[in-house]
């Protein structure tokens, strides 16, 4: 009975597999998922995984795969599913988030396998975060602004086997407009920190807790820092460079198409300073919450912010009379917003170049907004490379070529 159970299993396997792509069989696996086919589900994940694609699209559909084992009572496979995980060089510390809070892990939380596991991802996904991964650089923690009784800051890797070039990088650590002192990723930073860049690794306050708006604040409360301080850091104070992925692109096109420089009324000299950069490399970001698909649809009722981010877009306003926040729920005041944190309403002849990446099969984030984007800044004459990655959805692995299309870029604006 259980061979022919197995083989039955691979048949129903070859079948929904052959000849369908990685996103074709995730849907087909959330579809069996919903259905309650979890045994089937699982075999579908373990098949698409081995498909080529990025690495943390992978891991997703190996978490899940472990989900739907132990719905399947198969708690063997699903260790072996999340041993996988944890054996990933790309792991990161959202995948050990989403692991340890699943409802559907909940039966094996009293395996003792369960928290061997969660100790191993926590050990990967931690270890670049409190010291330099090798002795090219120093490492050390910066309070950049405070907010809410609570301290912002970011990590400033400093060149120790080279010279430093007297420039710095911003590496803005966003997903989903939500960041946390364990996704430092200093192996992204490390070409830039042995060409002799400084490279601060910031850090800001994340949704659901805050808003889109609170993270641009943060991003150009870091620059105007970096700024007012360049001097104490042996930096030029007008050689700033930003690079961001998804929602870190839509905050480093804010630091690089908008200035938030304060009034000369501010007590705090810092904000004075402005908190425009020199050059941006931006990653399939957000351009335009005011019309999503080209189509005038508002971003609040795409599938990102209705189904994934409900609160990134909640916007509050201080009511001074009764000391208090109150949610927007204007539709005008909101659109308002809306437009004053989209990076395509402060496109001006005077803004920082921009290097810009989108897959053309993204389908979080429409390749529309960066291609809209693209003709506001080719038409006010900003420097601009437009980069199509052909068949990419949201996400793939560097190239040693787009590594180095990154450094000239900032060798170029910064020099």
């Amino acid at each position: 009975m259980r061979i022919t159970s197995f083989i039955i299993l691979c048949v129903v396997r070859v079948n929904f597999c052959s000849g369908q792509d990685f996103t074709a069989l995730q849907r087909k696996a959330d579809s069996l998922y919903k259905a309650g086919e979890y045994r089937t589900a699982a075999m579908v994940l373990s098949s698409s995984a081995r498909l080529p694609n990025s690495q943390a699209p992978v891991l997703r559909a190996h978490i899940f795969a472990a989900r739907c084992w132990t719905r399947a009572n198969m708690f063997d496979s699903t260790f072996a599913a999340l041993n996988r995980v944890a054996g990933s060089a790309s792991l990161v510390y959202n995948n050990l988030v989403t692991v340890a809070t699943e409802p559907d892990f909940v039966s094996v939380h009293k395996d003792p396998r369960w928290a061997d596991v969660l100790k191993r991802m926590f050990n990967v996904t931690t270890r670049d975060c409190y010291t330099p991964i090798d002795a090219s650089y120093t490492q050390e923690e910066i309070i950049y602004g405070r907010k809410d009784g609570m301290a912002l800051t970011m990590l400033r890797l400093k060149p120790e086997k080279i010279k430093s070039n007297g420039r710095a990088i911003i590496h803005i650590r966003s997903g989903g407009w939500g960041s946390n002192f364990y996704m430092p990723g200093p192996l992204e930073a490390l070409p830039f920190i042995r060409a002799g860049y400084n490279v601060f690794i910031v850090f800001h306050g994340s949704e659901p807790v805050y808003t889109v708006v609170d993270a641009v604040e943060d991003l150009q409360q870091a620059v105007r820092f970096i700024r007012y301080y360049a001097g104490s850091y042996s930096l030029t104070h007008d050689k700033i460079g930003v690079i961001g992925t998804s929602a870190g692109g839509h905050l480093a096109l804010m630091c690089g198409l908008s200035d938030s420089s304060a009034t000369a009324y501010s007590p705090d000299p810092v904000d004075r300073m402005s908190s425009k950069v020199q050059a941006v490399v931006s990653y399939f970001p957000v351009s335009d919450f005011l019309n999503w698909d080209g189509k005038g649809q508002v971003a609040d009722s795409a599938f990102l912010f209705k189904e994934l981010l409900p609160h990134a877009l909640q916007f509050r306003h201080w009511d001074a009379k009764r000391r208090r926040f109150d949610y927007v729920t204007d539709a005008k005041e909101s659109r308002a917003i809306l437009k004053q944190i989209s990076p395509t309403y402060h496109v001006s002849k005077n803004d920082a170049p921009v290097l810009l990446f989108h897959g053309d099969a993204d389908e979080l984030v429409p390749i529309q907004q960066s291609e809209s984007l693209a003709r506001k800044l080719r038409d006010a004459q900003v420097p601009l490379s437009f980069n199509v990655k052909k068949g990419a959805g949201h996400g793939w692995p560097r190239s040693e070529e787009e590594s180095a299309l990154l450094m000239s870029w900032f060798e170029k604006y910064l020099r």
